[in-house]
């Protein structure tokens, strides 16, 4: 008898006990409870970044930073005294272009396909670079047939030519070399590996 009424005691104890714990309040735990950071994170993703010359180009394009300090980026890596702004001039479309963007856009920030960087700003530290005899021995564009193009005195039988931009064959944020740019950039037109006129379009 005495050990039924000290169960009875014992589940009546563990009822009590189970009613008062189901009607205490319940108290979130901290790792579900939304966080005021987290909130504040998420708005502030949202914001846009008000590109302007003076923003941190780094925080979107961290491959194309990166590539001023790396050897393997040769042209970049002898421009890494420079501010992007100083070759990528065109501010215009360079805040037209950024005006979408938001600080949750900045993973994966593709390369500028808008804007280009303009002959005169390279011409302004290389003009003496530029010259048909400062690249007259070059044997860089030589097509299948052993003709042999000087880059910087392109024929002027074509109007093409003048839309060559130095960055089409000097690739900044790229491991190629200039002779691989160089090549693929004319044979986007010369298709055949052919440099002579006439010899695709008649």
């Amino acid at each position: 008898m005495k050990k039924k009424l000290t169960l009875g005691i014992v589940v009546a104890m563990l009822m009590i006990l189970g009613i008062c714990a189901c009607g205490s309040p319940q108290v979130q735990s901290s790792s579900d409870a939304p966080s005021a950071q987290s909130d504040a994170s998420a708005a502030a993703s949202d914001q846009p970044i008000n590109w302007s010359p003076d923003t941190d180009c780094s925080m979107c394009h961290a491959t194309e930073h990166s590539s001023l300090t790396d050897a393997a980026y040769l042209l970049a890596n002898g421009h890494s005294d420079m501010q992007c702004t100083e070759c990528h001039t065109d501010t215009g479309t360079l805040t037209d272009v950024h005006s979408k963007v938001t600080a949750s856009d900045t993973k994966g920030a593709k390369r500028l396909k808008k804007t280009e960087v303009a002959k005169e700003t390279c011409l302004s530290c290389h003009e003496a670079d530029y010259t048909p005899e400062a690249t007259a021995s070059v044997t860089a564009l030589t097509d299948s047939e052993g003709t042999t193009v000087n880059p910087h005195d392109l024929p002027t039988t074509s109007p093409d030519h003048e839309t060559i931009l130095c960055a089409d064959c000097h690739t900044m944020h790229s491991t190629d070399t200039v002779e691989e740019s160089a090549q693929s950039t004319c044979l986007g037109c010369h298709h055949a590996g052919v440099y002579e006129c006439g010899t695709c379009h008649d």
